[in-house]
C-alpha cells in the first residue's frame, strides 16, 4: 500500500475486540494494534464523543488526520420492515402482546444474564424478552438456565438472516441494550432504522444519537438493567401508540457515503503532497 502512495484508514467502531483474550492473544494483539496506529493516516470517529475518548485513549493520534462522520441508518441495507403479525408468525413469537428484544453475537459484556433476572422480576404474562444472535455453547446455556421453564423468556442462540433479522425487529415493541461498555452501537442504530424504541445506557456516542433522535426513541438507563426502569419501558410501550418514523435524516446513507470519500480523497492528497498533520 505503502508503495502504491495509498493511505491507511481507522474507522474506529470500537476502540478494542469485543472476545476476551489469553496472555498470548492479548500480546500478539498489542503488538499488531500498536503496529496499526503507527501507520493510520486517517481515523474516522462516528460521534464527537467517541472521537475524544478515542484521543484519551491514544492520544498520539491528535497528529493524524481526523474525521467526525456518522453511521448510516439501515433502512436501505436490511429488506422492508414486516407487519407485526407476519414477523411474529415467521419468528414463532405470540401474535398477542408485548415483545422486547436483544439482537447480536451473545457475550457477558452485553449483559443478557441481568438482562433475563430483572425481565422474570417484572415481566407479566403476555410480555416476552426475545435474545437472538449467534452464541458460544456454554453461554448459549447459561442463559437458558437463567430463563429457566419461564416461557416470556426466548433465546435463539443462532446467528439470523437479513430477512429473519427483519422479522425480528419488525415482530418486537421495543429494544433493550445492556452492554456494560460500549463506544457505538449498530444494534440500537438497528432498531431505531426500524421505528422500534430503545431503552439503553448512553455510554460512549451513543447520548449524541439519544440527543439527535428524541425522549421519544430512547429512554435512558442510569446504570445496570434493574426491575424498575425495565417495568417502566414496558408499560410505555404498551400505552404507546403505533410508532411513526424515527428521525434519521442526518445518518442518509448516500450523504455520509459522499462524506467519507471526501475525508478519504483529503488524506490522500495530503499523504501524496508529504504532509502530515490533523485536521
Amino acid at each position: 500500500m505503502r508503495r502504491r502512495n495509498g493511505i491507511l484508514v481507522w474507522t474506529a467502531h470500537n476502540l478494542a475486540p469485543h472476545a476476551a483474550m489469553d496472555a498470548t492473544g492479548a500480546r500478539i494483539w498489542q503488538h499488531y494494534f500498536s503496529a496499526f496506529l503507527d501507520r493510520v493516516d486517517l481515523v474516522i470517529s462516528l460521534t464527537h464523543a467517541a472521537e475524544q475518548v478515542l484521543l484519551n485513549t491514544h492520544p498520539q493520534l491528535h497528529t493524524r488526520h481526523r474525521a467526525v462522520v456518522p453511521h448510516p441508518h439501515y433502512r436501505t441495507a436490511y429488506p422492508p420492515r414486516m407487519a407485526r403479525p407476519a414477523a411474529r408468525a415467521a419468528m414463532g413469537l405470540p401474535a398477542s402482546g408485548t415483545v422486547i428484544y436483544s439482537i447480536g453475537y451473545m457475550r457477558p459484556s452485553k449483559g443478557l444474564d441481568a438482562l433475563i433476572t430483572a425481565f422474570r422480576s417484572c415481566a407479566r404474562d403476555g410480555e416476552m424478552l426475545a435474545i437472538a444472535g449467534g452464541a458460544d455453547p456454554d453461554y448459549a446455556e447459561r442463559l437458558r438456565a437463567l430463563a429457566g421453564d419461564d416461557g416470556r423468556v426466548r433465546i435463539m442462540a443462532r446467528h439470523l438472516d437479513d430477512q429473519q433479522v427483519t422479522a425480528l425487529v419488525s415482530a418486537a415493541d421495543g429494544f433493550v441494550l445492556n452492554h456494560q461498555t460500549v463506544l457505538n452501537s449498530g444494534s440500537l442504530l438497528l432498531a431505531l432504522s426500524f421505528d422500534r424504541p430503545v431503552l439503553a445506557r448512553l455510554q460512549g456516542s451513543l447520548a449524541e444519537l439519544a440527543e439527535m433522535v428524541g425522549p421519544d426513541w430512547v429512554t435512558p438507563l442510569d446504570g445496570p438493567i434493574e426491575p424498575a426502569p425495565l417495568r417502566a419501558f414496558l408499560d410505555s410501550l404498551q400505552r404507546r401508540p403505533e410508532p411513526g418514523q424515527a428521525p434519521l435524516s442526518a445518518l442518509n446513507p448516500d450523504a455520509i457515503s459522499l462524506a467519507t470519500l471526501e475525508h478519504y480523497s483529503l488524506a490522500l492528497a495530503s499523504r501524496r503532497s508529504g504532509h502530515v498533520a490533523a485536521r
